[in-house]
């Protein structure tokens, strides 16, 4: 919610250009403090705890992978069309276990929005109602940026 609110006062740099955003942080003097330090080690040790448990299962992953990929070519189709398998599911599955939003009064372009452009997608929702979930998914970068840093 802070970063939303930086982005209204027009603090934001670039925003929604190539789906980055360039947060302008020259114009502030930070002072740091040593109540400070706690939080930071702690975000240091969780950051480091997480990074190696992805190490970890990325070298279990690799093995299998490599298990599979010395059985022949055709385990690694099977691979391939399972995993592009499994994401498809997960992208289309996962819209259906978030709730529809009815549309906002004051929204500036139509809601739900029908065809690939447009932050309110309808997937599965009544009408006057969109799914916000799949406003992200189905979206493009810039959209999907832009609705996670704005008050709609």
């Amino acid at each position: 919610r802070a970063l939303i609110d930086v982005c209204l006062r027009g603090q934001c740099g670039l925003f929604g250009t190539g789906g980055l955003i360039m947060f302008d942080v020259t114009s502030e003097n930070v002072t740091y403090h040593l109540k400070d330090v706690p939080p930071v080690l702690l975000l240091g040790v969780i950051g480091g705890i997480f990074g190696s448990l992805y190490n970890f299962i990325l070298e279990k992953v690799l093995r299998i992978y490599s298990l599979i990929n010395e059985k022949g070519t055709g385990y690694r189709i099977l691979l391939a069309c399972s995993i592009s398998i499994f994401t498809s599911c997960l992208l289309f599955g996962l819209p259906w276990l978030a709730s529809c939003r009815s549309c906002p009064a004051d929204a500036t372009e139509p809601c739900p929005t029908i065809g690939q452009s447009g932050n309110y997608k309808k997937f599965q929702c009544s009408p006057g109602h969109y799914n916000d979930l799949a406003s992200l998914i189905f979206n493009t970068n810039d959209d999907a940026i832009e609705n996670l840093f704005s008050k709609k």
